[in-house]
């Protein structure tokens, strides 16, 4: 087997110990990074509700998105994961489109506190959620959730951002989740869904690219101070430091791949 640590007969033996302890912690912290957990765009945005029927009415009714599934939640796990307390529980997904992000729950548990009538305060607060939607016709979508009398944050306002002049306003669902409408004046419908998509890939692309980049940095196999042999004997270094340290002062003891042996 490769030794992390060359034999301490070659050069001043402090030296090597000390040599051997740096590529362990310089490796360690590499191998951290090269294998640091992926994680996916946002699945689904969850929000939680008193009035999971009210809700039903905003997300489904008046906006139009369909329901994947509502299901009634008595699984203690469950429960806790979302709700510790509770007893009883129920689990509402709803999507506008087939990809992934585009996906809204609702969550009702026996003992989540209903909110007062009109609490939703327009005016920002730390921890208030807002989501943004993207519509074709964003008047049109003004008019119906005018007429179904959805309460709004603001009228419609325009603004430049780095995709164009953009016209956007914001309503509260019955949860007052902030809920804003724009159209991006210099893009069709499908181009701002393209581009949308276009940034989620790049975003992943980077992720991937920078993970495979520290992955070609590992020292080769048969290195020394290979990552695979490192990941191996580093749960024995600091136990064995000591015992390390004085067979280097005192020879003619040798180091060798996590264990010990001794020559004479």
């Amino acid at each position: 087997m490769v030794n992390v640590f060359k034999t301490c007969d070659s050069g001043p033996r402090r030296r090597c110990l000390w040599r051997g302890l740096a590529c362990a912690v310089l490796l360690a912290g590499a191998a951290s990074a090269a294998d640091e957990p992926r994680l996916s765009p946002i699945r689904r945005t969850t929000v939680m509700t008193a009035d999971p029927e009210a809700s039903l009415r905003f997300w489904r009714d008046t906006l139009g998105f369909a329901v994947e599934y509502d299901q009634p939640v008595s699984d203690f796990g469950q429960l806790r994961l979302i709700s510790p307390g509770a007893t009883r529980g129920r689990a509402i997904a709803l999507r506008q489109g087939d990809k992934l992000g585009g996906s809204i729950g609702l969550y009702w548990t026996d003992n989540l506190r209903p909110m007062a009538a009109g609490s939703c305060e327009p005016t920002g607060r730390a921890g208030a959620t807002a989501v943004l939607i993207l519509t074709d016709s964003l008047g049109a979508v003004f008019k119906t959730l005018q007429a179904a009398g959805v309460p709004f944050v603001s009228d419609t306002v325009t603004y430049d951002q780095s995709r164009g002049p953009t016209d956007a306003f914001t309503v509260f669902d019955p949860n007052c989740v902030r809920v804003a409408f724009a159209q991006i004046a210099r893009e069709s419908f499908e181009q701002s869904l393209a581009l949308s998509a276009r940034r989620i890939r790049d975003a992943v692309d980077h992720r991937e690219n920078h993970g495979n980049a520290l992955a070609a940095r590992r020292p080769p196999a048969q290195s020394p101070c290979s990552v695979t042999d490192l990941q191996r004997r580093l749960t024995v270094v600091a136990d064995h430091a000591v015992a390390c340290r004085r067979r280097c002062l005192y020879p003619p003891a040798r180091v060798f791949s996590g264990s010990w042996i001794t020559s004479g």
